[in-house]
């Protein structure tokens, strides 16, 4: 590819500026004042395939109908070129994206080996669900459940706020003394 746009540089540069215009056309002095313009933008980006293909096919859509055949024919070669030299950087950069998708697929499997888990999907899912993780709402026994873990709590911290130790043993020590335990009636009071 750099071989056809030295070609093309060197046939502006060679040529006088209407060298690379068709004969027998009136060309204004302005397009005429643009083709050094042209030359520096082109020499100046000669490594840039982006710039140099833009700044060349947007003059060469300007004045295709003034510039001569075989200057045409230079800039068509060219675009076949460059349409290849494309063609190859996109396979290029879907290789690469293969590979680092690959690179990361068995990165992903060694860190599941490394966790214990088989990389088979089912293998993962399974293990998942022995140990309980799923999207399930809590049952009604473990809400009734958590509901008196929080009774529990509270009245552990209500014994507490009394001065009295939340041991069951205490409490019922405590409550005999005090005498507000609840005893059945003997006998003896039955019978008055």
């Amino acid at each position: 590819m750099e071989r056809i746009k030295s070609e093309i540089i060197n046939s502006i540069k060679t040529t006088s500026s209407n060298g690379i215009f068709k004969k027998g056309i009136p060309i204004e002095d302005r397009i005429y004042s643009e083709v050094p313009i042209l030359l520096n933008l082109l020499e100046t980006y000669f490594y840039d395939e982006e710039k140099f293909h833009g700044y060349l096919n947007s003059h060469y859509s300007t004045w295709i109908n003034i510039f001569r055949d075989d200057f045409i024919r230079l800039i068509i070669m060219y675009n076949k070129a460059y349409d290849f030299y494309r063609i190859k950087q996109v396979e290029k950069q879907a290789k690469m994206i293969k590979m680092a998708d690959e690179y990361n697929a068995n990165k992903l499997i060694e860190d599941l080996e490394d966790m214990g888990l088989s990389p088979n999907i089912g293998s993962i899912t399974k293990t998942l669900s022995r140990s309980r993780i799923s999207k399930k709402r809590p049952s009604m026994k473990s809400k009734k459940k958590m509901a008196d873990e929080y009774n529990a709590n509270k009245l552990i911290e209500d014994l507490e706020d009394m001065g009295l130790s939340p041991n069951i043993g205490s409490i019922t020590k405590t409550l005999s003394r005090s005498r507000i335990s609840k005893k059945r009636p003997s006998m003896k009071s039955k019978k008055k």
